[in-house]
């Protein structure tokens, strides 16, 4: 039955999106950080990464991820899952993101004290420990330009391949973060 209900509310989620003409990539985004008892798949975060270098794009995603990232103690997978988002977008989007997650600094770093409790089990601990970390990069101009070159180096691995048999790689062109 709990089955049924969710994949009924996944279905009028869907439909709402459609009906109001919410733009894909917020569809995308939403998707990526939903309720799920999964985690944001690689595919979806290199997705919403290569969108941020898109100029109409970026505000549509930041926009999501921050009213995500605020959502209530119930939907601490919403908060979760945007902050993997936001720790994979500051090591492989654009250099925007970087700016507009620090100008966000408080509002992650008020999620060092998130408390929620589910079926006896302490699960805003992942949420704090995520908040740490993200904090801790964004606090860290050498390390971020360490781990942006790492992901840069990672990806022009795998240009080339891809699970529908084309071509990929590309967008993400000569990163100067940091003056570097």
């Amino acid at each position: 039955m709990s089955n049924m209900l969710t994949s009924v509310k996944q279905a009028y989620k869907k439909g709402r999106d459609i009906a109001t003409n919410a733009p894909e990539i917020e569809r995308r985004v939403k998707d990526a950080t939903s309720n799920e008892k999964w985690g944001p798949t690689g595919t979806q975060m290199a997705d919403i990464s290569r969108a941020t270098y898109n100029f109409q794009e970026f505000p549509l995603i930041m926009s999501v991820i921050w009213k995500r990232i605020n959502d209530p103690g119930k939907y601490w997978r919403h908060v979760y899952k945007s902050l993997l988002l936001i720790d994979y977008l500051v090591r492989n989007g654009a250099e925007n993101v970087i700016r507009d997650c620090r100008a966000h600094v408080i509002e992650i770093q008020t999620l060092t004290e998130f408390q929620y409790i589910e079926e006896d089990k302490d699960v805003g601990l992942s949420v704090r420990e995520r908040a740490k970390a993200v904090i801790e990069l964004l606090h860290d101009d050498k390390r971020i330009r360490a781990e942006r070159e790492k992901a840069k180096t990672n990806k022009d691995k795998y240009v080339g391949i891809s699970n529908e048999g084309g071509m990929g790689g590309g967008g993400y062109g000569n990163d100067s973060y940091g003056g570097g």
